[in-house]
C-alpha cells in the first residue's frame, strides 16, 4: 500500500509524501521527483570541454562537465548535444556511456552520462538567463588531477568520468 498525502512543487523538483506499510509498520516517507539529468563528457580536438559555474547548493563557482536537465519528452542524446552547444558553443554527435541513480533513497530521477568524441566549436552559446558559464579545454589527466586536488568536487560529475574511464579500458559497455 502506498498514499500520496501529499505534493510541492518547486519548479525544479517536487516533493512527495507518502504514506507506506514496510515490514508491516506504516511509515511516511518523501520523494524527491525531478527530471532526469545529463551529463556530457565531450573532447575538443582530444581536450576535455569543462566549464566554471556558479552553484548556489554550495555558493562557489566549481569545475564541471556540461550537463543539464532532459527535457519532457526529449531523447537523452539530443539533450546531451542541445546542453553542450547551448552551454559551450561547441557541437557533436554523442553516444549513450550510462545511466545512473543519483540518490535512490529519496530521489526519483536518473542521471545519464554521453560521450562525445569530437567537436567542432560554433563560437556561440545560448545559455539560461540565470547561468553563467566559462568553457575551458582541458587534457584529460589535468581533470584527473583536479579531482584529487579537490578542484573538480560534483560527485555524479566524476562518476561520469570514472565511468569513462572503464569505457577507455572495454570494461564497460
Amino acid at each position: 500500500m502506498k498514499k500520496l498525502i501529499a505534493q510541492h512543487d518547486y519548479h525544479i523538483f517536487k516533493i512527495k509524501t507518502l504514506e507506506m506499510m514496510v515490514n508491516g509498520e506504516k511509515g511516511i516517507f518523501y520523494q524527491i521527483v525531478q527530471p532526469d539529468w545529463v551529463n556530457i563528457i565531450a573532447f575538443h580536438k582530444g581536450q576535455l570541454i569543462v566549464e566554471k559555474q556558479y552553484r548556489i547548493g554550495c555558493d562557489k563557482e566549481i569545475l564541471e562537465l556540461p550537463a543539464g536537465i532532459i527535457e519532457h519528452g526529449e531523447e537523452i542524446i539530443a539533450a546531451a548535444e542541445r546542453e553542450l552547444l547551448e552551454e559551450t558553443g561547441y557541437k557533436g554527435h554523442g553516444q549513450l556511456l550510462s545511466e545512473m541513480l543519483p540518490n535512490p533513497a529519496v530521489q526519483t530521477n536518473r542521471c545519464h552520462t554521453v560521450l562525445i568524441q569530437e567537436t567542432i566549436d560554433t563560437g556561440q552559446t545560448q545559455m539560461d538567463s540565470f547561468e553563467v558559464i566559462s568553457t575551458e579545454l582541458m587534457p584529460l589527466s589535468e581533470a584527473e588531477t583536479a579531482i584529487i586536488n579537490g578542484q573538480f568536487q560534483n560527485a555524479l560529475h566524476i562518476a561520469s568520468l570514472y565511468q569513462f574511464h572503464l569505457y577507455q579500458k572495454n570494461l564497460f559497455l
